[in-house]
């Protein structure tokens, strides 16, 4: 599919880009990594991407009905930059972010909800309810939106604004890049 784009969009979100040198330089855990096959909670810091919010992390949808994504809710949460790291393991918090900026509307957010697997090198965002419930989520590519989003339920997101597709994120190495 491409890579994820080291530029936001106007809203902030972070979304989709096929050249490599445009591409988000990442950067998370530490130097302990190689010790575990995988890694929950992690924070991670975007080295080219918005600089006032260099953590990435998932922001609350402005249409939400609340801060929590599960089955029969078109609820979202877009991929964008965060200020601060929020607690692992913690709900969504109000903290400054990309897309508040952008909007002058403020949202909730999650950043500590990746885990990397040193084998397969996969990044799989895991959200955390307000009920401290990790609910199944999908992580999706919104092409109408230049952006990525994770989702409670891809069919009721899809029926009440638009056709998503599913995707993964996997971690490449600089010195795998073209």
């Amino acid at each position: 599919m491409g890579y994820l784009s080291a530029t936001a969009n106007s809203y902030g979100e972070y979304g989709l880009t096929s050249d490599a040198s445009a591409a988000m330089r990442i950067s998370f855990g530490t130097s302990s990594c190689a010790s575990s096959a995988v890694y929950p909670e992690l924070d991670i810091t975007a080295q080219n991407g918005l600089t006032t919010y260099p953590l990435t992390g998932f922001i609350t949808g402005f249409s939400n009905t609340d801060n929590n994504l599960y089955s029969g809710s078109f609820n979202y949460a877009y991929f964008g930059g965060v200020a601060t790291e929020t607690p692992a393991g913690s709900p969504a918090i109000t903290e400054p972010n990309s897309f508040s900026a952008a909007s002058g509307v403020s949202r909730a957010v999650e950043s500590a909800v990746w885990s990397w697997s040193t084998s397969t090198n996969a990044l799989t965002p895991q959200w955390i309810n307000t009920d401290g419930s990790f609910p199944t989520n999908y992580l999706v590519y919104v092409p109408s939106s230049v952006a990525f989003a994770l989702l409670g339920d891809v069919t009721a997101f899809s029926s009440n604004f638009v056709n998503v597709q599913v995707v993964t994120f996997t971690f490449v190495p600089s010195s795998s890049l073209p």
